[in-house]
């Protein structure tokens, strides 16, 4: 199963409201066994659908903070489709 982590606490959106998030990641099609890389994947709520995060303006700062909330150390590459 991809590796997957709930963060129990709440974030604010700018609408205002409260919700909980879940990131995932996807392994990617031509490795389907691979944990430790893939497409980063947010839900919001447990009530809605993963979906994938857009990798415009990201960087290997985006990247270390999204390996870091599934349980890695950083980043070791950025490939951006």
């Amino acid at each position: 199963p991809p590796r997957s982590t709930l963060f129990p606490y709440t974030t604010l959106f700018r609408s205002g409201l409260l919700a909980q998030f879940e990131v995932r990641l996807k392994p990617p099609a031509s490795d389907p066994g691979a944990t430790n890389r893939g497409t980063v994947l947010i839900r919001y709520n447990s009530t809605s659908a993963f979906g994938s995060v857009c990798d415009d303006g990201w960087d290997l700062s985006d990247a270390n903070v999204a390996c870091r909330m599934l349980g890695f150390s950083y980043a070791h590459s950025l490939p951006l489709s």
